[in-house]
């Protein structure tokens, strides 16, 4: 079998991955050094998500990318950033489900705790108390007290 050395681009490669995870989805090899910015504008990268670009395992500021360049042997990523939190709420969203779904988990022991104490440990007791709490509890997660009832 021969070894073939892996082959380093005249100026340098760029990877384009849509997440931190998984495979890239593009790559270029450069045919000569160049700015970060001339990669973007000459290659065509438009990017429809927050995207941080990073160079030695260094993120690269987008005010510096007119003046970083990208060498023989430099490897520049740029990597999509998923949304979370902001303006949109999608952290909000995300917390809301974790919280429902542990309420749904925690419901049938509260039920059963509940029952027990107040009514003797009964199976029809316990049933009912559970399907109180979890009602109960999903309308105290979606509480806003900002916004009044309408």
């Amino acid at each position: 079998m021969f070894y073939q050395a892996p082959t380093i681009a005249p100026g340098g490669r760029v990877v384009v991955s849509t997440g931190p995870f998984g495979a890239p989805e593009r790559a270029i090899d450069l045919k000569r050094p160049m700015t970060v910015a001339e990669v973007v504008a000459i290659h065509g990268l438009a990017f429809r998500l927050p995207t941080v670009a990073v160079m030695a395992d260094k993120p690269v500021m987008r005010g510096t990318w007119a003046l970083r360049v990208v060498r023989p042997g430099d490897v520049l990523g740029f990597v999509a950033v998923p949304r979370g939190g902001g303006d949109s709420g999608s952290g909000k969203q995300i917390i809301g489900l974790v919280a429902a779904l542990a309420l749904s988990i925690a419901a049938p022991f509260v039920g059963s705790a509940i029952a027990s104490t107040f009514f003797g440990g009964s199976l029809i007791a316990s049933s009912l108390a559970s399907a109180a709490f979890l009602p109960g509890g999903s309308l105290l997660l979606n509480w806003n007290p900002q916004c009044p009832p309408s």
